[in-house]
């Protein structure tokens, strides 16, 4: 059977709004809702994905793309924002960030 040339297949994981979005600009998106058990390999799949299209583009978007990814596999594992960005500044405080562009040579 061969494929239609006016669908275009993604196969990935995209954002709640998406479909809805597809359906405004007056298209039909074919969508389904990933079990509790495939739902994780494919955000690891997703942080891979904005991480190579941030690298490529250095573009912002990229970034926030990033962090929204890194939210849901912090809310999947059962984590809250909150907390996560608590133990993460507490980190910062105790190790600080990168700020100072250091490149560690080696250690004695």
């Amino acid at each position: 059977m061969e494929r239609d040339p006016t669908v275009k297949h993604y196969n990935k994981l995209v954002r709640d709004g998406i479909p809805d979005m597809i359906s405004r600009a007056g298209r039909t998106p074919s969508y389904e809702i990933l079990s509790a058990e495939r739902y994780p390999e494919y955000l690891e799949d997703k942080l891979q994905e904005e991480l190579a299209e941030y690298r490529y583009t250095r573009d912002q978007v990229e970034l926030m793309d990033i962090v929204e990814v890194i939210q849901a596999i912090v809310e999947y594992r059962g984590g809250t924002w909150e907390s996560f960005e608590e133990a993460r500044t507490e980190r910062r405080r105790e190790r600080g960030g990168y700020a100072g562009r250091i490149w560690l040579r080696s250690v004695r």
